[in-house]
């Protein structure tokens, strides 16, 4: 068997251009009369994947030997040499596919293999391309607590904060062994640490106390005035938040999106003590934040919603790229029935891509559906999708694709996968969740009543798509139908990330807050709330995107609960009370 493939590599090495693999990608040339492989090759394909994926190398071998076009074999010996059981990769496969393949996802996996077992004395290929055009924004600035010392303190109030125990942490920070080892704005920062764990634990004057005297160092500590801020609100003292998230909007230090927050709550402040043109004003700033929650909630005091002609979007080349290599092979793939595979080819392709070059990709994969991908590049050509992008990236930004509804409509479906998977149906978390929508095993198997999506082989069975977008929906059923939550759209997505048990506990000690923007800024845990902010936001887009109705945008907006309803049953979002 052996042999038979290394016959097959040698073969296929004579029609590949293995100077691609150790360069830069070139700009595509255009090739008008290329047309996508044959049928046949294509069912050969897909019947190949399906035997190596079983480890059945001699039947998979007999096909290979059928194949005319040999575009996808960099994959089929990928699945073949990284197989977890039932293949042993020797050194000269992996050497000879890094001199044919190096261009190819999964480049680096194989390199490192190779590495481990390289023979002594012998050279190793060329390392795989890097990217070339696109990196990720460096961190900027220097770190606040600049001794070891004065890091080793910060570490351990945060390990106190985080085990909810606020006043022994300020005790701490308060010894004269520590405070003189600190700096004014390295104690200011610690104290409004402090203060967000004194307000998550209900001791709100305590919170807003230490949160003003962080404000001493507001330019260097800007989350000081949004905890005194949220405090001062919440403890009804309008006139100290107004302050507090006026300064804070104004602090040029703070990032665009803490300032957009601050003008939004300002601006609701300025409202309930009547001065309506200046709350306008904070609306108006933080609408021009671009389309995030406080933005969309801004726009819809402004002028009522979302307002984008989606209509208006200019499609651009849709056939620029087609003869590019990774773009055959992605083609191929889909035709081979390896979604995935295609999807990963392309968003390996967009990492080494110019900026010039990376508009021309996302033309070819909006056309050709490929939401992950179309996302990827979206997000990377727009950065954080500011106000004033032209429209094929708000487009692609908010990919529509056609999934199978059971009772949940398009909108909240795909405004929970965008944020959920970012359209990647692979996608695993570092917690465990699969999928689409990033369900966790033991939540499957509650759902499903199948003990077997928990064990490590079935935990898998939740990439598949289909199913995947099967159990989610029912989970999402299980929530909506939940009496404790009343149908509230807040609490069930609050519930989806961190859990039901969590968000009745919550509840509870959250139960002097009806206000359900207040509500959801007291959320203790960052993640979810930051989830509940992200997916509203991305319910809203959608709605607008499937011209339907964002109710649940303008009743937030009115400072009450929606309830959730699927408009593509044609039935309404309405009010909930939520106690």
């Amino acid at each position: 068997m052996r042999k038979t493939l290394f016959m097959l590599v040698a073969l296929m090495s004579a029609h590949i251009n293995a100077g691609l693999a150790a360069e830069k990608l070139s700009p595509p040339v255009p090739r008008p009369d290329y047309r996508p492989a044959k049928l046949p090759d294509a069912a050969l394909y897909k019947n190949i994947f399906s035997l190596q994926e079983n480890g059945k190398w001699d039947r998979a071998d007999r096909l290979i030997m059928k194949i005319e076009d040999t575009t996808l074999m960099g994959h089929v010996l990928f699945q073949r040499y990284m197989h977890p059981t039932a293949y042993r990769a020797r050194w000269p496969e992996l050497r000879d596919w890094l001199k044919n393949y190096a261009d190819q996802p999964g480049a680096w996996r194989v390199y490192k293999l190779a590495q481990k077992r390289k023979p002594r004395g012998v050279s190793m290929p060329k390392r795989p391309p890097s990217r070339v055009y696109f990196n990720e924004r460096a961190s900027s600035g220097q770190s606040l607590f600049r001794t070891k010392t004065a890091r080793r303190i910060k570490n351990h109030v945060e390990f106190l904060v985080r085990r909810e125990r606020p006043t022994q942490a300020l005790r701490y920070i308060g010894e004269p062994a520590q405070d003189r080892r600190l700096r004014k704005a390295e104690t200011h920062f610690l104290k409004s640490l402090i203060a967000r764990s004194y307000y998550i634990e209900g001791k709100v004057p305590e919170a807003l106390k230490l949160a003003r005297e962080a404000t001493a160092s507001r330019n260097l500590v800007q989350m000081a005035d949004w905890h005194a801020g949220l405090a001062s609100y919440r403890l009804g003292q309008i006139d100290s938040a107004i302050t507090h998230f006026e300064n804070l909007a104004r602090n040029r230090t703070a990032s665009p999106a803490l300032r957009a927050k601050a003008s939004f709550w300002a601006a609701r402040g300025l409202r309930q003590t009547g001065e309506v043109e200046k709350a306008e004003e904070h609306f108006r700033a933080a609408a021009r934040s671009g389309p995030n929650f406080y933005a969309l909630l801004s726009m819809q005091h402004i002028r009522g919603g979302v307002i984008i002609d989606w209509r208006r979007a200019d499609n651009g080349s849709n056939n620029l790229f087609t003869a590019h290599p990774a773009v055959r092979r992605a083609q191929m793939l889909r035709q081979a029935a390896q979604e995935e595979l295609a999807e990963l080819e392309l968003l390996h392709l967009q990492e080494r891509l110019s900026d010039l070059e990376a508009r021309a990709l996302l033309a070819f994969a909006r056309d050709n559906q490929y939401p992950a991908v179309q996302l990827a590049l979206a997000s990377r050509l727009g950065g954080n999708i500011a106000n004033g992008l032209p429209l094929p990236l708000y487009e692609s930004s908010y990919p529509v694709v056609d999934i199978a509804t059971e009772g949940i409509d398009r909108a909240l479906l795909l405004a929970l996968i965008r944020q959920e998977s970012r359209f990647k149906a692979r996608a695993k978390s570092h917690a465990g969740a699969r999928g689409l929508m990033q369900i966790m095993p033991g939540t499957a198997a509650f759902v499903t009543g199948d003990r077997s999506l928990r064990r490590r082989t079935g935990r898998d069975q939740l990439l598949d798509a289909e199913l995947n977008l099967e159990i989610g929906q029912e989970y999402l059923s299980m929530l909506m139908s939940e009496d404790y939550f009343n149908g509230s759209l807040v609490h069930m997505l609050a519930a989806y990330n961190g859990g039901p048990g969590n968000v009745r506990r919550w509840r509870r000690e959250l139960n002097d807050v009806q206000d359900p923007l207040l509500f959801i800024e007291s959320l203790p845990a960052p993640e979810t709330r930051n989830y509940v902010q992200k997916v509203l936001a991305n319910l809203w887009i959608y709605r607008d995107r499937l011209y339907q109705s964002a109710d649940s945008q303008r009743i937030l907006a009115a400072e009450s609960w929606p309830q959730y309803r699927a408009q593509d049953q044609r039935i309404n979002v309405l009010p909930v009370r939520a106690r």
